[in-house]
């Protein structure tokens, strides 16, 4: 019945305004229908709903008096009608009355109305989408931030990003059963979205949240000894992708909270400023969990600088990845960031990686999380359990320069080209008879050179060949297909110049291409999409291609790229690539072996291709056709 209601709803409105009025209509709408129900002793009688209905003819001037009186009436709501900004000269007494007739003659009970509204919550997003929905965060979402932070009785919660109020609803949804009720605090910045966020409150019964409007990192709302109020629970699902200006950034620098106190703030995203806003804002004894992208876990400079400042002060329990395209309005992967500024004994000193990146279910192209799906991580976070694949404790002293699940916890069997699914068992390596040496160890890494036409110009005659992704084929650098180039810049050419012997890697696209630079005259230059490698005298070229072209090669490498938006390899990342050494004299055979076994392939594949070749040109000339045809090119 609830889930029809949007539908109706919109038939009525359907000419008269746009979609995007939609969802305040009809909370509005459906606020008039609680306040009749719920306040009755509160608001005079001629303001019920059930009075309106039987005026038609005056349906429009009676309405906008009722939600005046209300205003008036229920200090909570406050400012809320006139804050939605809804164009209702637009909308005419027929229409108003076929609204609220139809809200009338639903009258949710009491237990239904969560019902509506996570049904409004759902419809608003799936129908409005884009920009324009942003201020809602998917209910199953909402659940699973709720259920983590596993909120006790008789303590307080509060969101810095409220949005239209879907975690302090969730709260007040879990928790209604509890003797001692959950303080409710939120602040929303967009004053629209504020005020659907209070209808949604109210319809949940939430009348005593403190959901105020302001910036939460300019105007903190909540303070207390001249600092941020501390609560006990916190869920921040925060905008993604904002930057902040000098004057912000300088309003921020000089807080008086001292909110930031531990690293300078980057200027080119909001990310940091928030999760250091919800630190401050957490009691010592709190859990914050707070919605954050790849970039936040991986980013150099003054994030990383703040990030490392966090894994230092042990604040961070766990990681989760979660999987892409679980919000409508971003694919972008997107993870849960969760701190704890009193970690269980057992916990200090340690992360857990939860990657449920593999966790969701799909229907009409639509991603979710399902009631298994939240009770999974519940429970693996809750309980700190070790799972193969899924999740993992890890040491401070062992993490990495970031804090990607991807770089801890990776999956067992994969599909690798050429080889098929392989099921991968890093842990042997080490257990074998040769030593596993660091790449970092063996010779040198370098990068490619990024080139642009701004910065570079193909000639018939430069100074300089340049290797790019098209230029390596099945394993081999096509030196007589190399640009000829002039650079428009200065550069230091030696940081780039490829030496006969040096392996180069792929740094970025869907497949891995290795190869060896072969001995060649002139200056050739790699572009950014290859890493560089220049191996010592400890390890042979062709063999740690053979080693890097093999399943453990690949797999290791596919585990080396990270990114926020496209996967990426670096220097940086293959540092610590593991590479199993056998002696010089052991390489050599192994390498030779790999050569001929490719050769061996290749010239079988030549005489099938010849064989087929032979066979149709005979088949063509029994059909009596080849006189018809010519093949100019393979």
């Amino acid at each position: 019945m609830f889930k029809k209601l949007y539908w109706h709803l919109a038939d009525s409105l359907r000419g008269y305004v746009e979609s995007e009025y939609y969802e305040g209509i009809l909370l509005t709408a459906l606020s008039l229908s609680y306040v009749s129900e719920n306040f009755e002793a509160t608001i005079p009688d001629e303001v019920n709903l059930r009075e309106l209905v039987k005026d038609p003819v005056n349906i429009k001037d009676n309405f906008f008096y009722s939600l005046r009186i209300i205003e008036e009436s229920i200090p909570f709501l406050a400012g809320v009608y006139q804050a939605l900004n809804i164009p209702w000269e637009q909308v005419d007494n027929k229409v108003l009355y076929e609204v609220l007739i139809k809200i009338h003659n639903v009258r949710p009970s009491t237990q239904d109305w969560d019902k509506v509204v996570q049904s409004i919550r759902d419809r608003t997003m799936r129908n409005v989408g884009g920009a324009r929905g942003e201020h809602l965060t998917p209910n199953f979402f909402n659940k699973l931030m709720i259920t983590l932070l596993d909120i006790k009785e008789g303590t307080s919660f509060y969101d810095g990003t409220a949005g239209a109020a879907g975690n302090l609803c969730e709260v007040a949804r879990q928790k209604r059963h509890l003797q001692k009720p959950v303080e409710l605090y939120g602040q929303e910045m967009n004053q629209k979205v504020w005020a659907t966020g209070k209808l949604y409150l109210l319809l949940t019964g939430c009348v005593d949240a403190k959901f105020v409007l302001g910036n939460t990192l300019t105007d903190p709302q909540f303070l207390e000894h001249q600092q941020v109020k501390q609560f006990d629970c916190i869920a921040m699902n925060i905008p993604f992708g904002l930057n902040l200006n000098d004057r912000i950034y300088d309003q921020l620098e000089n807080d008086p909270y001292y909110r930031f106190s531990l690293g300078r703030l980057p200027k080119n995203n909001v990310d940091i400023a928030f999760i250091l806003h919800a630190l401050s804002s957490l009691r010592a004894q709190g859990r914050a969990i707070i919605t954050v992208t790849n970039g936040v876990l991986m980013r150099v400079g003054p994030d990383k600088n703040i990030r490392q400042n966090l894994i230092k002060t042990d604040q961070i329990e766990a990681i989760i990845a979660l999987p892409e395209k679980l919000f409508p309005t971003t694919a972008i992967p997107i993870n849960l960031l969760v701190l704890n500024k009193n970690k269980p004994k057992e916990r200090k000193s340690k992360i857990q990686f939860i990657k449920a990146s593999d966790l969701y279910e799909e229907k009409r192209r639509e991603r979710f999380l399902t009631e298994e799906h939240i009770e999974r991580i519940n429970t693996t976070l809750l309980k700190g359990t070790v799972e193969k694949g899924f999740s993992i404790l890890v040491p401070i002293v062992e993490l990495k320069d970031n804090l990607l699940c991807s770089s801890y916890i990776q999956e067992d069997e994969v599909a690798i080209e050429g080889h098929g699914k392989v099921k991968i068992n890093s842990d042997r390596l080490k257990e074998g008879p040769y030593p596993v040496i660091e790449m970092k160890k063996l010779g040198k890494l370098y990068r490619g050179l990024n080139v642009t036409s701004r910065t570079m110009e193909e000639v018939e005659e430069g100074p300089y060949k340049l290797i790019k992704l098209s230029d390596v084929q099945d394993g081999q650098v096509l030196l007589e297909k190399l640009s000829s180039i002039e650079m428009k810049t200065n550069f230091k050419e030696e940081l780039y110049l490829v030496q006969a012997g040096d392996i180069i890697i792929s740094s970025r696209g869907t497949t891995i291409k290795i190869a060896i630079i072969p001995e060649h005259t002139g200056k050739i230059l790699l572009s950014q999409n290859f890493i560089g490698f220049r191996p010592n005298n400890e390890v042979l070229s062709n063999y740690l291609k053979a080693y890097l072209e093999s399943p453990i090669g690949q797999y290791l490498l596919r585990t080396k790229f990270t990114g926020t938006a496209g996967s990426v390899l670096s220097p940086k990342n293959l540092e610590h690539f593991d590479i199993v050494v056998p002696s010089l004299e052991i390489q050599k055979h192994i390498a030779e072996s790999y050569t001929n076994a490719i050769q061996t392939y290749k010239k079988a594949i030549q005489k099938a291709e010849a064989d087929i070749k032979r066979s149709r040109q005979k088949i063509y000339e029994d059909m009596g056709i080849v006189s018809a045809f010519q093949i100019l090119s393979k």
